[in-house]
Parts: structure tokens; C-alpha cells; sequence
């Protein structure tokens, strides 16, 4: 007698209204779990779906419209220290306005703080 062992995985299914625990009918292959149960693949499932919605998030025109008022900021800081400066030559900025201005334009995470 050569019994399969099944996977250990606890489904839920719906009797009418009525939710109910049954074990998962599949035979184990790895660590006492099928295919679809076990840990490894649940979590390469799960880090796919975060990573499908997450391009789909940042496609978004809020999140977009969010990112873009905090770049706006971002440069609005680094002209408002680049003005409170200053000093500027006749010909443009002068080298600490310059490098101000590139730091901004180079890390927008900075919020334009040194």
C-alpha cells in the first residue's frame, strides 16, 4: 500500500453562506506541500502581483501629479537659497549659486536641504 501524502495546506471554501477549513486535495511534492502551496511559490506569486502593481501604481496620474509638486518644491527651495544668496555676477550666478542649483537638479530627494 503506497499512500500519497497530501499537501498540508488548510483552503477555505464556501458551503452555501457558510465558510469552511478543508485540507488542500493535492498530492505534496516539497515539504509536505503542492505546487501551488508551498511557501517559495506563494511568495514568488505574491512578489509578482506587488511588482505588476506597482508599475501600475506609478502610471497612475495622482501619483505622478504627486511626484511632480514634489520636484516643483524641490526646485522652488533651491531658487528660494540661490535668491536669499544674494550675489549674483553680470553675466549669471555665481559658483556657490551654480553648484546649489546643479545639487537640486542632480537629487531631487534632497528637498533642496544641505
Amino acid at each position: 500500500m503506497n499512500a500519497k501524502k497530501k499537501c498540508k495546506e488548510m483552503i477555505h471554501i464556501y458551503y452555501g453562506d457558510w465558510p469552511h477549513s478543508i485540507q488542500c486535495t493535492r498530492n505534496a511534492v516539497k515539504d509536505g506541500y503542492c505546487k501551488q502551496h508551498h511557501p517559495d511559490a506563494v511568495q514568488k506569486r505574491r512578489d509578482a502581483s506587488a511588482k505588476r502593481h506597482e508599475e501600475k501604481r506609478k502610471q497612475d496620474p495622482l501619483y505622478r501629479l504627486c511626484q511632480a509638486t514634489e520636484r516643483i518644491a524641490v526646485l522652488e527651495e533651491a531658487l528660494y537659497r540661490i535668491i536669499s544668496l544674494g550675489h549674483g555676477t553680470g553675466s549669471g550666478l555665481c559658483y556657490s549659486c551654480t553648484n546649489i542649483a546643479n545639487d537640486a537638479l542632480r537629487n531631487p530627494t534632497d528637498k533642496g536641504a544641505k
